[in-house]
């Protein structure tokens, strides 16, 4: 992110703001970078790369298999 930028952001990866980048909103993603110099007023939701947004429908739950 190298402009201005007011609202909320969701990425499935990475989230970079640049030194001449700004954020006014929250942020959704596996990893976020914020350069020295940036400005960033918001909030982090630090996600597991393969998660689904919020709301997003499983057709089935997955289930943890045991191992012996």
């Amino acid at each position: 992110m190298l402009g201005k930028v007011r609202g909320n952001v969701t990425a499935t990866d990475r989230v970079d703001i640049r030194a001449e980048g700004a954020l006014t909103g929250d942020v959704a993603a596996a990893r976020i970078s914020i350069e020295d110099g940036a400005f960033f007023k918001g909030g982090i939701d630090i996600r597991k790369a393969d998660a689904k947004p919020a709301g997003a429908n499983n057709s089935a739950p997955e289930l943890a298999k045991a191992h012996s």
